[in-house]
């Protein structure tokens, strides 16, 4: 999994690079990879923001609305989850 660095390193990171335009001399300062700075560059040229995007992880889930689902949770008895499938 990759590491994930705070927006306020990657902000100074990047003010650095742009002070010196040296990917290499900065990578070493920082102690970052180079694919880190490049994959920062090009989101900042892409979004003109350097947050993290959103990870999706582990299978998409089948619920599309939650609070609906809390809702039926709530409101419907059951003792164990298998009892919730034919209710689907």
């Amino acid at each position: 999994m990759p590491k994930i660095y705070s927006v306020d390193l990657r902000e100074n990171v990047m003010q650095f690079y742009e002070e010196n335009n040296h990917k290499s001399y900065t990578c070493k300062t920082f102690k970052i990879s180079r694919t880190t700075l490049d994959d920062w560059i090009l989101l900042q040229n892409t979004t003109g923001e350097l947050k993290q995007l959103k990870i999706n992880a582990g299978r998409p889930t089948k619920i599309k609305d939650m609070d609906a689902f809390k809702h039926f949770i709530e409101t419907t008895e059951f003792s164990q989850v298998k009892d919730l499938v034919p209710l689907f």
